[in-house]
């Protein structure tokens, strides 16, 4: 752990937090994989099979 996050989580702790869980955010997920979006993927594979990497996520509006 770097210098810099012992840092933070000193000041917090000091400042009265007392739990170490992340707290509830309001973003989106980090992940975007859902069963849908996997047979979206491999319906685009099935159907052209020289697609790899990014270009089968745009193509089905799922964005890394």
């Amino acid at each position: 752990m770097k210098k810099t996050a012992v840092y933070k989580w000193v000041k917090r702790f000091s400042e009265g937090r007392e739990s170490v869980t992340d707290e509830v955010r309001s973003e989106r997920p980090a992940t975007r994989r859902t069963e849908e979006n996997i047979a979206k993927i491999r319906q685009i594979l099935r159907e052209n099979r020289r697609l790899t990497g990014h270009p089968q996520c745009n193509e089905s509006s799922i964005f890394l």
